[in-house]
C-alpha cells in the first residue's frame, strides 16, 4: 500500500527510466534500412517470415536500456575497444583536428540584445539555450510556499509539446576572482594590482629602488598583499554556483538554414517563443532577472561543466576580452583528450560520472539539498554538476509501440513456453510492461522523462578519486542509487547530457 503524502512532500518514481521510443536521426535511418530491406525481400523472394525476422530484429534493435539503444551497445564496445588500442587518446591537438564536441554554440543578436545557443550536431533544427537569473526569492520561503509555487511552474511545463526537452542543471565552480579584483580595485585605488613599486623592467630590476618609494606607494603594496591573501581564500574555499534551465526544441528549420538571422526570423523560431514564455514564468515564480543566456555567458557554463583547472585562467580571458567571443575557441579542449573505463581526463581534469537509478519514493523541495557544495577531506568543495536531463514523450506513440512488443511476448511465450515452469523474473517483467501501459493510459498526452546525472571534475586521480567516494557516499544516504558510467564513449556522452543537452 503507497504512503500517503502530504504538502511540501510529493510521491516521485522510485526508479528512474529513460526508457521511450521516440526516434532519434540515427534510430530513424536504422528503420529505413531495416524497412527497405523487408520490402525488397518479401517483394522479390517472397519468403514473408524473413520479413517477419527482421521486423523482430528492427524493434530489438531500436529498444531503449536506461541510458541507450539496443543496437548502439556493440557499436560502442567496439569505439571502447578502438580508443583502448590507441592508448585512451580519444582527442589530441596535434592531430589537427577540432575537439568532438557534440554541439556548436551560436550568438544571435537581437536588437543589440546577446543570446547564446547550443546548436546540436547531426540535426537539422535543434537548439538549445540555457536560461538563468540571479537568485530565487523563493528559496526564501518556508517549504510550503516553495512547494506552491512549484507545483504552479510544473503545470505550466505540463503543456510543453513533445520534441522539447527541459533540464535542471546545478553546477560548483571555482569561484570566479575577478569580481574580488575588481572590488579592491575600483574602491581602494587602481595602483592595487600592480603597484608602482613592483613594476619591473626587461631585465627584472625594480624600476623604483625600495628606499626610493614614497608612502603612499608602500601602501600600495601592503593593499597588494592583502588583496593576494583574499583572492588565495576566494580561490581555495568557495565556489560559484549556477543552477541553469536548459531548453532544448526542434523545428527550428528557418533558424538553421538563413545565412543572417533577421529578427522577425528570430522571434518566429520555436526556440525563442518557448524561452521567452519559460523565462516569464521563471520571473513570476521569483527567479530575479531571468534572462536568456548571453553568447559569453552560454560559453562560460559550457567551460566549467568540464573544467576545474584552467577556470582562473579562463576568467581572466573573459575578464580581458578575448574568451567572451564565440570565435575565440578557449572554451573548447586545447590540448588532450583520454578515454578510460571509470573516468576521463579533458585537458588535466579528472572527470567521474554517477548516475542516479533510484529516489525516495517521498521528495520535498528540500531533497537534493545535502549534495549541494560537498566537501573533500581537505575541506575544499568538489566541483560537479548535477544534472535533471529530461525529454518530452508523445506518449501516444510510446502506447502503440508498446502494445505491440506486449503483444509479440505473449504470442512468442505461447508459443514456446507452452507447458514450461517460467520463472518469478519473467512474469514480473511482463507485469512491469503492462503496468507501464497502463499508466501511459492514464497520463496526459505528454510526459517527460529524465535521468539524474552528477558529475565530478577534479584536479588530480587521487583527489579525482576521493571525489567520486565522496559522492557515492552521499547518495547512498540521501536514498539515491548511485551507478557510476562506465566506458569512455558512455562517460563521453553523459558528460555532454550534463549541460542540459539530451544525448543519452
Amino acid at each position: 500500500m503507497r504512503t500517503r503524502v502530504k504538502p511540501p512532500q510529493i510521491l516521485a518514481p522510485t526508479r528512474l527510466s529513460q526508457r521511450y521510443f521516440e526516434l532519434d536521426e540515427p534510430d530513424v535511418w536504422l528503420s529505413v534500412v531495416f524497412v527497405t530491406s523487408i520490402a525488397m525481400i518479401t517483394m522479390t523472394i517472397g519468403f514473408w517470415w524473413y520479413g517477419l525476422v527482421l521486423t523482430l530484429t528492427l524493434v530489438i534493435l531500436l529498444y531503449r536500456t536506461n541510458t541507450t539503444r539496443v543496437y548502439r551497445i556493440p557499436i560502442d564496445g567496439i569505439v571502447n575497444f578502438n580508443i583502448k588500442r590507441k592508448k585512451h587518446v580519444m582527442w589530441d591537438v596535434a592531430s589537427g583536428a577540432p575537439p568532438p564536441v557534440p554541439f556548436i554554440v551560436d550568438e544571435i543578436i537581437d536588437d543589440s540584445v546577446s543570446m547564446g545557443l547550443f546548436r546540436i550536431k547531426g540535426t537539422n533544427d535543434a537548439y538549445a539555450v540555457p536560461i538563468i537569473g540571479t537568485g530565487a526569492s523563493t528559496t526564501t520561503k518556508n517549504l510550503m510556499e516553495q512547494y506552491r509555487r512549484s507545483k504552479e511552474f510544473a503545470k505550466r511545463l505540463e503543456h510543453l509539446g513533445a520534441g522539447l526537452g527541459i533540464s535542471w542543471v546545478y553546477r560548483t565552480s571555482p569561484a570566479n576572482p575577478w569580481p574580488t579584483r575588481t572590488f579592491i580595485g575600483s574602491s581602494i585605488n587602481p595602483y592595487v594590482f600592480v603597484p608602482e613599486g613592483m613594476v619591473k623592467d626587461s631585465a627584472g630590476n625594480p624600476v623604483i629602488e625600495e628606499s626610493n618609494l614614497t608612502p603612499q606607494q608602500r601602501r600600495h603594496m601592503t593593499l597588494h598583499k592583502l588583496a593576494g591573501e583574499l583572492q588565495k581564500i576566494d580561490e581555495t574555499l568557495p565556489c560559484e554556483v549556477t543552477m541553469a534551465l536548459v531548453l532544448t526544441t526542434t523545428g527550428n528549420q528557418k533558424l538553421r538554414r538563413a545565412d543572417t538571422v533577421s529578427t522577425r526570423t528570430l522571434r518566429r523560431s520555436p526556440i525563442m517563443r518557448d524561452a521567452r514564455r519559460i523565462v516569464r514564468d521563471l520571473r513570476e515564480w521569483g527567479v530575479m532577472d531571468a534572462h536568456i543566456a548571453t553568447g559569453s555567458e552560454a560559453l562560460s557554463f559550457f567551460r566549467s561543466t568540464w573544467d576545474s583547472v584552467g577556470m582562473a585562467g579562463y576568467y581572466d580571458d573573459v575578464q580581458s576580452g578575448v574568451a567572451g567571443a564565440i570565435g575565440s575557441r578557449r572554451h573548447l579542449m586545447a590540448h588532450r583528450i583520454e578515454g578510460y573505463p571509470d573516468h576521463l581526463v579533458v585537458d588535466g581534469n579528472f572527470i567521474g560520472i554517477t548516475r542516479v537509478t533510484t529516489q525516495p519514493e517521498m521528495l520535498d523541495p528540500t531533497s537534493f539539498l545535502d549534495g549541494f557544495s560537498l566537501l573533500d577531506d581537505d575541506g575544499h568543495p568538489i566541483n560537479g554538476t548535477f544534472a535533471k536531463v529530461g525529454q518530452a514523450v508523445n506518449l501516444r506513440n510510446e502506447s502503440r509501440f508498446l502494445g505491440r512488443i506486449i503483444a509479440l511476448l505473449r504470442a512468442a511465450t505461447d508459443l514456446y513456453m507452452s507447458g514450461r515452469y517460467r520463472t518469478n523474473e519473467a512474469i514480473n517483467r511482463d507485469e512491469s510492461l503492462e503496468a507501464r501501459d497502463r499508466m501511459l493510459g492514464e497520463l496526459n498526452y505528454y510526459l517527460q522523462n529524465y535521468n539524474l546525472i552528477w558529475v565530478t571534475v577534479s584536479p588530480s586521480l587521487e583527489a579525482h578519486r576521493d571525489a567520486m567516494v565522496i559522492v557515492e557516499e552521499m547518495m547512498e544516504r540521501k536514498g539515491l542509487g548511485p551507478k557510476p558510467v562506465k566506458g569512455a564513449i558512455q562517460q563521453w556522452r553523459a558528460l555532454w547530457s550534463a549541460t542540459g543537452i539530451n544525448l543519452l
